[in-house]
């Protein structure tokens, strides 16, 4: 999303004389980004959703973050893995998949090491 800033560099830069397909390629935006942003009056970028998300993992969100604080109460080498926990919300009723529910860890910037994809069972 864009921030105010770089609306702002995106205006200066048209009034210092630059085409709408500089601006583009110097601040890796779409062409029409820009465009748009030279056209409004309004100097915050808003977005609205249409509809609000409402995901499969809602009702056992609760769930979820009470059988985390369990595992982060274990000793590291007793803790289930992400799997487990998986099929466990299974158990309970959960009707997803895996990819939607997978939280960020504890400890790292982001929830995942560097290079890390998340969990991709079939990926080998």
């Amino acid at each position: 999303m864009l921030t105010v800033e770089t609306v702002l560099k995106v205006r200066l830069a048209r009034r210092d004389g630059l085409s709408v397909r500089k601006i583009a390629k110097k601040d890796r935006l779409s062409r029409n980004t820009v465009r748009k942003y030279l056209r409004s009056e309004e100097g915050e970028p808003r977005y609205q959703r249409g509809q609000e998300v409402k995901p499969k993992l809602g009702p056992f969100v609760a769930e979820l973050e009470q059988l985390l604080a369990e595992e982060a109460k274990r000793p590291k080498q007793e803790r289930r893995t992400a799997l487990m926990l998986f099929e466990e919300l299974q158990r309970r009723g959960y009707q997803g998949g895996l990819q939607q529910r997978v939280p960020p860890r504890e400890g790292l910037e982001g929830g995942a090491p560097a290079g890390h994809g998340g969990i991709h069972p079939a990926a080998f």
